[in-house]
């Protein structure tokens, strides 16, 4: 299963993710992504700025996606 961090950007700052996650696909990634985004106290908890976008970034260092508010599906 691939590995995928999900970094927080906001304030001018991005809260590397040092664990990342294991999930089957990018489009689980993307899932994981937006749950975080829609997941204020968890996302606060991760970065001392009000997080704006969570950049997806694959097991070789790789940004592959970035999930931005407005972009959150309902």
């Amino acid at each position: 299963m691939p590995k995928f961090y999900l970094d927080l950007k906001g304030g001018g700052q991005v809260a590397k993710d040092d664990f990342g996650i294991e999930v089957d696909s990018l489009g689980d990634a993307r899932k994981a992504a937006e749950a975080l985004l829609g997941n204020k106290d968890q996302a606060s908890a991760a970065s001392q700025y009000p997080v704006q976008s969570v950049v997806v970034v694959d097991e070789n260092g790789e940004e592959v996606l970035t999930v931005k508010k407005a972009d959150q599906r309902d």
